[in-house]
């Protein structure tokens, strides 16, 4: 598909083709997307790492199925949208006839008109401040998470969610995805896609503030043809102990931001004494009062018009952040980040590194890989670079669980992965575990060159232990989400890796090329075990991996390479 210009920012709908294109990718070979991306990679030059970088990929390798997800999903926020504006206008000049109604007796109360279109606004904004309280906030703050996703829930920009079941299937399945509380799923991807929880909060806050918006213009509106077209009185009037002077001192207060520039909005201590009125008593004559209507205009402007403006680009804003990091979180991103970055800037030598480990090194994973790679001697010399260029391209911190038996010095070119530092761990006790935990946050943290996740290498033919699903929950909790960790099961299958004296590989002959069936039987239990505890993490960033599979993350808790690639006992 042919690259055109990108939207700036990442939003709803281009996370929804994101999804899809990604999911797409799952399965593939790793080398047909590295070559695929290469050439936009090369266009894009460091680009290519960045937001504008990620767009121009999606225009130029996603299928245009992946391209009507994204249609469907900016249909859908475009829908809700027109929904919001629509039931904020209508509300919003039904408003203005009811509080601006006057029938010859009682002249309109300021009071009222300030407390609807000035206060109730202010505590709107406030809740909606609640409902949108940043992550950090939300953390320190007890009980604000549970305020705040309750508000969202109470918000009026679901009814502008609620309006998408008029729309056509595909679009409603879009909208859907967006507004599920946590996780959603766009039409043709299935359940499991990561739409982050902010994502769909702020679609709910953004439509809201759409709908405030058009509240507030629709009662503007309806005042000014009040104004224009008929006669009208004010006044105010309130039952609390309020002297005439305290009352002009508030109104002056209140008309700071405009007296200067129209002297005729901000009433004085005369209009404000004669307009004073008790309930069934005459008041003053109406042409004294009319100048009130001013004052009112430039309240509903200033205090109800623009601060919805504000906070609605100010949603649209965080809205943009929520699916950017969403993005991050996405399936696959990982791979395509690093595919993007490393042609981006990799040399023929830097792609190849990774091809020319010996063969058998590439065997040590619980999955092996399916398509046969190259090495040197059967790597035609006049191949291209793109070709030749390995996908293995995200470097890695390495933890040694319980001394698998693997030396530090050679672990990279053993694995096959390119290894920025190595830890050890489950042998030394709490406190070395900490430390490991620690080292490897240290290394993700850096950017030049940057870390893309976390490998724990565990021996394969034991049993996974409540002291490292322990260990991966608390290596979980200080990395963050997003960022993958794979859990390597290494196999003592060659001579660069063998399991000390006395280890039971539960084979019952570990020199033959052909376990038994029951050897096969053990092995698919341990991986069956495996695979029930990595599960039972609800992690989907954290699995067991083929070692070779760089195309992205499994799209639910637990899941592996297995389900792509059948794996060889």
């Amino acid at each position: 598909m042919p690259v055109s210009t990108p939207p700036k920012h990442v939003g709803p709908a281009e996370l929804a083709g994101f999804a899809f294109a990604l999911r797409e990718d799952t399965g593939e070979d790793p080398r047909v997307l590295f070559q695929r991306d290469a050439q936009l990679a090369r266009q894009l030059g460091p680009a290519a790492d960045s937001p504008a970088g990620w767009l121009r990929w999606l225009d130029h390798a996603g299928s245009p199925e992946a391209q009507q997800a994204r249609l469907r999903a900016a249909s859908a926020v475009a829908l809700a949208q027109v929904v919001a504006v629509a039931l904020g206008l209508l509300v919003g000049y039904g408003s203005a006839r009811v509080v601006f109604a006057y029938r010859g007796d009682d002249p309109i109360n300021v009071v009222e008109a300030l407390l609807v279109y000035a206060g109730l606004n202010a505590l709107t904004l406030f809740l909606a401040g609640l409902a949108g309280a940043p992550a950090s906030w939300r953390l320190r703050v007890p009980g604000l998470a549970a305020l705040g996703d309750a508000l969202a829930l109470l918000s009026p920009g679901r009814l502008a969610g609620a309006a998408l079941r008029l729309a056509p299937p595909d679009h409603r399945k879009a909208g859907h995805a967006l507004l599920d509380s946590a996780h959603g799923h766009t039409p043709g991807v299935g359940a499991g896609t990561p739409w982050s929880g902010a994502v769909a909060r702020w679609c709910v806050l953004t439509w809201s503030q759409w709908m405030a918006l058009a509240f507030h213009v629709g009662a503007v509106a309806g005042f000014v043809q009040f104004v224009v077209f008929s006669d009208l009185a004010f006044g105010w009037s309130t039952t609390l102990n309020v002297t005439d002077a305290g009352f002009a001192t508030l109104i002056d207060w209140l008309s700071l931001p405009w007296a200067w520039a129209w002297p005729a909005a901000a009433p004085g201590l005369e209009l404000v004494a004669g307009s004073r009125f008790y309930r069934g008593k005459p008041s003053a004559d109406p042409q004294s009062v009319q100048g009130w209507w001013r004052f009112l205009l430039m309240a509903m402007l200033v205090y109800g018009l623009a601060p919805r403006a504000v906070a609605l680009l100010a949603a649209r804003w965080r809205l943009g952040l929520a699916a950017q990091e969403a993005l991050t979180l996405l399936p696959g991103y990982a791979g395509l980040k690093a595919r993007l970055r490393a042609r981006a800037g990799a040399t023929t030598s830097d792609a190849s590194a990774a091809l020319k480990a010996p063969k058998d090194a590439r065997t040590f994973s619980a999955v092996p890989a399916e398509t046969p790679t190259d090495t040197p001697d059967n790597t035609p010399d006049n191949t291209p670079a793109e070709a030749e260029a390995s996908p293995m391209a995200m470097r890695w911190f390495a933890v040694n669980w319980a001394e698998a038996p693997l030396r530090d010095d050679t672990l990279g070119a053993t694995l096959g992965l390119e290894v920025a530092g190595v830890a050890h761990a489950g042998l030394g006790g709490l406190d070395a575990d900490a430390q490991a935990i620690a080292r490897a946050v240290q290394a993700c943290a850096q950017t030049d060159p940057p870390v893309d996740g976390v490998a724990l290498l565990v021996k394969e033919w034991e049993p996974p232990t409540a002291e490292m699903i322990d260990f991966l929950a608390d290596l979980r909790r200080s990395l963050g989400p997003g960022r993958p960790i794979q859990v390597r099961l290494i196999q003592a299958r060659s001579a660069q890796v063998q399991p000390g004296p006395g280890v039971a590989l539960g084979v019952s002959n570990p020199g033959s090329a052909s376990p038994t069936p029951a050897d096969a039987a053990r092995r698919a239990e341990r991986l069956a075990d495996w695979d029930r505890k990595l599960r039972a993490l609800g992690d989907r960033w954290t699995a067991r991996f083929d070692a070779f599979d760089t195309s992205g993350l499994p799209t639910a808790p637990g899941a592996t390479a297995a389900d792509a690639v059948e794996p060889t006992p």
